[in-house]
């Protein structure tokens, strides 16, 4: 039974034949958009397990606080507007929306991390690590108020309540600048940034290990890999995660702010 298309408003709208996304199928006179799965959730967080792709060697598990809606889909939900505020692409937020934006999320992701490490064994048995995918560009191209999120990151981490037995240290590692990016890539979520220039090339395979360094072995590490945003098709975090496999990583998991959503209607 053909659905009313979210995008383009035909009645072509239907389960993909392919995977457990959902189609505008062209020759019902559609759109051809292609739509992700239902939102699932598991412990109030959004849940999805990414596939093996041309990023990604194997099957990894994702969890997402919540939805994330684009600007132009005008869902002005609060989770997507503290991401906006936090990543400050433009030079747009001020000092204070700033300083904000960064409390709330570390207070977010902390209370998040915490949960995660609870469910999943292979971090009661060994700490795992947070690491974060770096931004498109080297450090020294951005503003320091376009830096903050591991400004945040470091700060859920501080407010973790889990600590090593008998000591008052936190059981998990912060490792969020473990991770450099020395070479441009092209912003992927925002074509166009502050200066009007987006240099570097688009995501493919290897793009982390041919522009990022890592500054810490990770070898035999849990990780639990940190990123605002997770859209599928970019590729950017399955990349990032590969290279962390590849350097020898036990496991990597994908924890996100926000997961690119379209809106319901």
């Amino acid at each position: 039974m053909y659905q009313r298309c979210p995008k383009c408003g035909a009645v072509a709208y239907a389960r993909s034949l392919y995977d457990d996304g959902y189609y505008c199928f062209p020759r019902q006179g559609g759109c051809g958009e292609k739509f992700p799965p239902p939102l699932e959730w598991d412990m109030g967080l959004l849940y999805c397990k990414i596939g093996a792709n041309r990023f990604l060697r194997n099957t990894i598990e994702c969890f997402s606080h919540g939805p994330y809606y684009a600007v132009r889909h005008g869902k002005g939900d609060r989770l997507s507007k503290l991401i906006l505020e936090i990543k400050n692409s433009f030079l747009e937020s001020t000092e204070q929306q700033v300083r904000r934006a960064c409390d709330e999320i570390s207070s977010i992701v902390s209370a998040d991390l915490d949960k995660l490490v609870q469910r999943d064994d292979r971090f009661k048995k060994d700490r795992p690590v947070v690491m974060a995918v770096p931004r498109s560009k080297p450090d020294g191209y951005w503003h320091a108020s376009q830096l903050q999120f591991r400004v945040a990151l470091s700060l859920a981490v501080k407010k973790s309540r889990l600590v090593v037995k008998g000591g008052s240290e936190k059981w998990i590692i912060d490792a969020v600048d473990w991770i450099q990016r020395v070479a441009e890539t092209k912003t992927t979520h925002k074509r166009r940034i502050a200066d009007g220039k987006n240099n570097g090339p688009d995501p493919y395979p290897g793009i982390t290990r041919d522009t990022c360094q890592i500054r810490k072995s990770v070898r035999g590490r849990p990780i639990i890999l940190v990123d605002d945003i997770y859209t599928a098709d970019v590729g950017i975090d399955e990349d990032c995660a590969q290279f962390l496999l590849d350097n020898g990583a036990s496991s990597v998991l994908l924890y996100t702010l926000g997961k690119t959503t379209m809106p319901e209607n």
